[in-house]
């Protein structure tokens, strides 16, 4: 099993890299280049279980775990024009990462471009259909399930291919639009920019990156879904998003360590950043 980041240059110490990335044939290509307007950040967490494998644990892998290859995924960073951002949270049944607050996602069907992917994913977790919406690649993520290697062997490996769209729509004209699908979500939130910032500074401390949340509101309001699948509105304690990656245990509810990543790509596009700057041509 090899890591995409490690293919690319990343090392032990250095788990980001920058690729051109196309979708061809229905498989996502990704390839070196020297052009900046095609440069997209490809990171992996610094926990990555495939690095931490010895060659004695990788090559007695299972042979359908070998031969599963990569997958791929998209997920939107949908953005409002109030500039609130919309998470949701995986259903407590889901296989992998159950209870964790996500952008809406999921596969690509065969014959599908990333944004129509990416669409549709959005109107299937949340109901909103949003044609008009134009979009922009992020970032790319590498991800290993279970996540870390004291959680046992790498079973599933994928990249997650992040879309920034923007609506001109605000975030309580598509609340009221919100239609989630209890097969695959059980919560939805809008998030403004201040609490994404705490969110995506909530790793960078790990990182020796210090900040104050002093300012951020003690709850955040989430439409949820009971157990007998009805929606209510619920306030939430906003220190379950502020979880660190390596302080959270793989069942509690917290903000995944992509989205952290993805939200903080968001950020910098938002505000003019160096990355912002070098998103993909729109899609």
């Amino acid at each position: 099993m090899l890591s995409i980041v490690g293919f690319f240059g990343g090392t032990e110490n250095r788990h980001v890299v920058r690729v051109g990335c196309a979708l061809r044939d229905d498989q996502l290509v990704l390839y070196e280049t020297d052009k900046e307007a095609e440069q997209i950040p490809l990171k992996r967490p610094m926990f990555c279980p495939i690095t931490h494998l010895s060659p004695e644990t990788a090559a007695s892998l299972p042979t359908d775990t070998l031969n599963r290859g990569v997958d791929v995924g998209v997920a939107v960073v949908l953005e409002t024009k109030d500039q609130h951002v919309l998470l949701t949270r995986r259903a407590r049944h889901m296989r992998t990462f159950p209870r964790v607050w996500v952008p809406p996602g999921g596969h690509i069907e065969k014959g599908e471009t990333l944004l129509e992917a990416g669409r549709r994913e959005l109107q299937e977790e949340t109901g909103l259909h949003l044609p008009e919406c134009h979009g922009d690649v992020l970032g790319l993520w590498e991800s290993v399930f279970p996540p870390m290697l004291n959680l046992g062997l790498p079973k599933r490996h994928h990249i997650v291919v992040y879309v920034h769209l923007l609506t001109q729509q605000s975030q309580a004209v598509l609340q009221d639009r919100l239609e989630l699908q209890a097969s695959e979500v059980d919560g939805a939130a809008w998030l403004d920019r201040s609490l994404v910032e705490a969110i995506t500074a909530s790793d960078q401390e790990e990182e020796g990156v210090s900040s104050s949340s002093s300012s951020i509101p003690k709850t955040f309001r989430a439409t949820v879904l009971n157990p007998d699948g009805q929606v209510q509105t619920e306030d939430m304690s906003t220190s379950l998003l502020m979880i660190p990656s390596l302080q959270a245990r793989q069942d509690q509810e917290r903000v995944s360590t992509g989205t952290k990543f993805a939200l903080a790509q968001w950020i910098k596009c938002i505000s003019g950043g160096k990355d912002g700057e070098k998103k993909q041509s729109p899609l």
